[in-house]
């Protein structure tokens, strides 16, 4: 965060690699709740932050992968539908939000 003006940041994503970051912090934490014994709110606690944090990863590298195949895709008229469809904190927020969903159903539905 301290650095996020130099050029080394920038062309290794900025803002999203900083985000991957966050996300895997979230995920170590959720590791602490995966010891010992649980009670009922660390359970449920402990599956959703770490499915949150996976998927947040997840979908920032999908982000990623998705910039790299704009940049370097033959096809001209495939890379003309994915320049139109590459908004990369949409399709984040549209994975999470599918994730948090998930969860919600998940434990208004089947509670561990």
């Amino acid at each position: 965060l301290h650095h996020h003006q130099t050029p080394v940041v920038k062309a290794a994503g900025g803002p999203l690699s900083q985000i991957i970051l966050l996300s895997l912090v979230g995920s170590f934490v959720s590791a602490v709740f995966f010891v010992g014994h649980p009670s009922s709110l660390q359970c449920k606690v402990r599956q959703v932050l770490f499915g949150l944090s996976f998927t947040l990863c997840v979908s920032c590298i999908l982000v990623k992968s998705l910039k790299i195949l704009l940049a370097f895709q033959l096809n001209p008229d495939l890379k003309d539908v994915l320049r139109r469809l590459y908004q990369p904190y949409a399709i984040i927020c549209l994975c999470v939000a599918l994730q948090v969903l998930t969860c919600t159903l998940w434990l208004v539905l089947q509670s561990p």
